[in-house]
């Protein structure tokens, strides 16, 4: 699993994918699957999440299927069971849940960034460091 970005020349953006690579047994080679997890802020350098293109936010219930879930958790308890049966709202929860885990993403990618950007420093003071030291040597 990889984050790759991606720059947009015509609207002049840049995308975020989470790539997975595989072996494609047909092609002998390998192949990468890409999934969109945002598009990175020009203003503060964030990665913000997308829904994706042609993507539905809610699911859309016949009448008669509305009804047939709202009866099924009314919110009254099964006494030959026990269930419990709430009222919870399933998709609300998996967007919720979605949505959080992109942000976590998306900060995930970010810190990486600054930790590269960081070593690369560290990297570039240890050279300055170590020609300084020749000099006082010689």
């Amino acid at each position: 699993m990889a984050i790759i970005k991606k720059y947009n020349k015509a609207n002049k953006t840049t995308y975020v994918y989470d790539s997975v690579s595989y072996w494609d047994k047909e092609k002998q080679q390998p192949r990468s699957k890409r999934k969109l997890i945002g598009k990175i802020d020009p203003a503060t350098g964030e990665i913000v999440p997308t829904a994706g293109r042609g993507k539905r936010t809610k699911t859309s219930v016949s009448g008669a299927e509305e009804k047939k879930v709202q009866n099924s958790t009314d919110g009254h308890v099964d006494k030959e069971s026990g269930n419990n049966h709430e009222t919870t709202d399933y998709s609300t929860m998996y967007t919720n849940c979605h949505r959080e885990l992109l942000q976590t993403q998306a900060a995930l990618v970010i810190a990486e960034s600054r930790i590269s950007a960081l070593t690369a420093e560290k990297q570039n003071i240890a050279r300055q460091l170590e020609r300084i030291l020749q000099q006082l040597k010689n």
